[in-house]
C-alpha cells in the first residue's frame, strides 16, 4: 500500500487527459531524463508503463519497485534499447517522429551520465515499431474476450458471433440469427437495424476461430483492425457483429454504414463539400501515417462518408508498415501515388492536396 504523494499527477492520466503539445513534450523530456539517470544507475523498469510515474512539483516520481531490476552496473546497450523503445512505444505516435524524437533521446543519453553513447535511429525505430504492434495485439487479445466490451453468442446454426455490447444486443442478435439463416450471404447485401441501415460484408476464405487472431483470415483481421483504429481514434465503419466461417458458409462481418455514402458517390453529388470532406479524409490519412498503418487496396471506395466527415473502409487491407523509415511519410508512400492518380484533374484532388499540405507535408499541387 503506497501513500500517494499530494499534488501528484499520474502521467497516464496526465498525458492522455487535455494537454497542450508544448507541455507533453516538456513532461515526456523529463520522464526520459528519468529513464536515462535509471539505466546509468543500473536500473530498469521492466512494467514501464505511463501508470508507474507520477509529476509533482516538476519532479518524476517513479511507481511499482518490485518491477524495477536492480544491476550492479550501467545497463548494457542492447538491454536499454529495449526498455527506451519500449518507453517510445506507449506514447500517442505524433510525438515519435523525426523532429521530437532526436530531442528525448538526448534528453535520455545526457542523464545516463558515464555511458553516453548514442542508440542508433534506425535501429531503435524498427524497435519502437515492433514493440508498439506488440503492446497493441496483447492489448486486443484481452479485449476481445467474452467481457464487459464484446460478447459471444452461440447461433442455432452452431456458429459463433462476436458481438458489440455497445449495440441493443437483444435486436442485434435476432437480426444476426436471421442473416444467418440465409443460404447464400451476398457480399454488400443491406439490412436495417434499430433504424440504420447496415451492410454485410462476406469474406470467402475465412475459417477461423474467434479469438484464433494470430493467424487472420480477411473476417476477422477485419473485426481485429477496426478496434484497433478505434482505440487509436481513427473513423471507421463500426463493426456490430463477425460471425467465424464453417465448412458450409462464408465469415462475414455486419457493418454499421449509417446512411452515409462511398467517397466515390459523394464526389459525384454537386452538394458534397469537397474542402470539408477533403480535411476530413486528409485527417484520416496522416492519422495512418502516424500509426505507421499501409492500406494495400486504396481507392475511392476505401471510404464512405457522413455528413462531409470521412471514415475510412475496407480496413482488411490494413498492414503494419514495419520496413518503413522513420523519415518516410504518406507523401512516398504507393497507396498514395495511386490514389492521387485515380483523383487525377478532379477538384477534389486539390482539396485534398492543399489539406495534406496544411498538416506539413509538401505535395506539388
Amino acid at each position: 500500500l503506497f501513500r500517494w504523494i499530494p499534488e501528484a499527477l499520474n502521467l497516464d492520466q496526465l498525458l492522455h487527459g487535455v494537454i497542450s503539445e508544448s507541455r507533453a513534450i516538456s513532461v515526456l523530456r523529463q520522464l526520459a531524463e528519468t529513464i536515462g539517470r535509471h539505466h546509468g544507475q543500473g536500473l530498469v523498469q521492466k512494467d514501464l508503463h505511463f501508470g508507474n510515474f507520477a509529476i509533482a512539483d516538476d519532479t518524476i516520481f517513479t511507481f511499482d519497485p518490485g518491477s524495477i531490476e536492480v544491476k550492479n552496473s550501467p545497463i548494457p546497450k542492447s538491454a536499454a534499447a529495449d526498455n527506451l523503445a519500449l518507453f517510445f512505444a506507449q506514447m500517442d505516435p505524433v510525438y515519435v517522429n523525426k523532429c521530437n524524437m532526436p530531442e528525448l533521446v538526448d534528453a535520455y543519453v545526457d542523464a545516463r551520465g558515464e555511458d553516453r553513447e548514442r542508440p542508433e535511429t534506425p535501429k531503435l525505430w524498427k524497435r519502437i515499431v515492433k514493440e508498439r504492434k506488440r503492446r497493441m495485439d496483447r492489448f486486443l487479445d484481452k479485449m476481445l474476450r467474452s467481457c464487459r466490451r464484446v460478447a459471444v453468442h452461440k447461433l442455432l446454426s452452431g456458429r459463433k458471433a462476436l458481438i458489440d455490447r455497445s449495440a441493443d444486443q437483444e435486436t442485434l442478435l435476432r437480426l444476426i440469427s436471421t442473416i444467418d439463416e440465409i443460404d447464400d450471404l451476398t457480399d454488400g447485401t443491406t439490412f436495417q437495424f434499430d433504424s440504420t441501415e447496415c451492410q454485410i460484408d462476406v469474406y470467402p476464405e475465412a475459417q477461423s476461430s474467434l479469438f484464433g487472431f494470430s493467424e487472420l483470415g480477411p473476417a476477422p483481421r477485419a473485426w481485429r483492425s477496426a478496434q484497433r483504429l478505434l482505440l487509436e481514434q481513427v473513423p471507421v465503419v463500426r463493426p456490430l457483429a463477425f460471425v467465424d466461417g464453417g465448412s458450409k458458409r462464408c465469415s462475414w462481418i455486419l457493418t454499421q454504414c449509417a446512411s452515409g455514402t462511398s467517397l466515390q458517390s459523394a464526389l459525384a453529388d454537386e452538394a458534397t463539400d469537397l474542402d470539408c470532406t477533403a480535411r476530413s479524409v486528409a485527417e484520416i490519412l496522416v492519422r495512418l501515417d502516424q500509426l505507421n498503418l499501409i492500406h494495400g487496396k486504396m481507392s475511392k471506395r476505401s471510404f464512405a462518408v457522413w455528413s462531409s466527415s470521412a471514415y475510412l473502409t475496407h480496413i482488411e487491407f490494413l498492414t503494419d508498415g514495419k520496413e518503413r523509415d522513420m523519415d518516410r511519410t504518406i507523401a512516398t508512400s504507393s497507396d498514395m501515388r495511386d490514389l492521387l492518380r485515380v483523383w487525377h484533374g478532379d477538384p477534389f484532388a486539390e482539396s485534398l492536396l492543399g489539406a495534406l499540405n496544411d498538416h506539413g507535408y509538401a505535395f506539388d499541387l
